[in-house]
């Protein structure tokens, strides 16, 4: 459902529903989806012109520069205006108007019901999977194949195309336009595009960084055979390696060293399977007793 279209259905059902700082930010809002609908349409004009009816709506709906003398003209002048550009979204979006007519009869005049349901829908709401892609690719550009960012773009473009089907000219196609977009340009396109994404979508860029960054330390800990992300009370985290381990347990002899550093990643190393790794322990076992033996004939006083 077109949340500039619902906004002004809204305010024309009540014109007291909605302050004059909400209808302008309804406004600017519906002239930003027009915006981007237009740039990324690649020959999808009714989505483009179902945008640019919601925005027209919307600045009707938002004016307000009459005198005293001509206000009830006005605003009759300008309430006319506005419903025509809904009947125009209705007619070049496809959607079912008597959806709407319902919604704005359930929701009546109770705001607070409608704003509880944005936020509903802002907490429902999961993060995007080919903006944070495109973020950790811009983060690290080795990171992923050229097959896994050809698959990512063609996945975008898909999920692009089937929320215009749905949504066509509203802000989730917005969104989805521009995660499409920021798939398929360069570092300095993809991130003005990833910007973009953030500021249709309202969601907060901190928590896909935030995501970037964990995604990043998960990786270098998997890369890291020897290093072990060890969590302790009140959520405390430390990396440790086997030699923080070997040295807290203050083992010396280098035949034990080396059958713990295969005893704690037996079969996980890459070039050796568990069997072998095994073999390599039993073997290092056998070496630790023979110097253990040598190390207590010297203190004995035998050479």
């Amino acid at each position: 459902m077109n949340k500039h279209i619902l906004f002004v259905m809204r305010s024309l059902d009540n014109p007291e529903l909605f302050t004059q700082a909400e209808k302008e930010a309804n406004k600017n809002s519906a002239l930003t989806v027009y915006a981007d609908a237009d740039c990324a349409k690649h020959g999808a004009p009714e989505a483009t012109y179902a945008a640019y009816a919601a925005y027209t709506a919307a600045i009707y709906t938002a004016y307000d520069g009459v005198d005293t003398a001509t206000a009830t003209a006005t605003a009759t002048a300008t309430t006319a205006t506005a419903e025509y550009w809904v009947n125009e979204f209705f007619e070049r979006s496809g959607e079912d108007k008597q959806t709407y007519i319902n919604e704005v009869e359930r929701s009546g005049e109770d705001k607070q019901t409608y704003i509880d349901e944005v936020e509903r829908l802002k907490e429902d709401k999961t993060m995007n999977k080919h903006i944070l892609f495109v973020m950790r690719n811009l983060d690290n550009s080795e990171l992923f194949t050229q097959e896994e960012k050809e698959v990512n773009r063609k996945s975008a473009h898909a999920a692009y195309s089937a929320t215009v089907a749905a949504y066509a000219g509203s802000g989730a196609a917005a969104e989805a336009a521009a995660a499409a977009v920021a798939a398929e340009w360069a570092a300095e396109w993809a991130e003005y595009w990833v910007n973009k994404f953030f500021k249709r979508a309202g969601e907060d860029k901190q928590t896909y960084i935030d995501e970037v960054e964990r995604l990043k330390e998960d990786k270098i800990m998997k890369d890291d055979k020897y290093n072990k992300t060890v969590t302790k009370g009140h959520g405390y985290k430390m990396i440790l390696d086997v030699y923080d381990v070997l040295d807290a347990f203050e083992v010396t002899c280098p035949a034990l060293q080396h059958l713990a550093k295969k005893a704690l990643n037996a079969g996980n190393r890459g070039h050796k399977d568990t069997l072998t790794d095994l073999d390599d322990i039993i073997a290092s076992a056998l070496r630790a007793k023979e110097l253990e033996i040598q190390r207590q004939f010297k203190k004995e006083g035998y050479k």
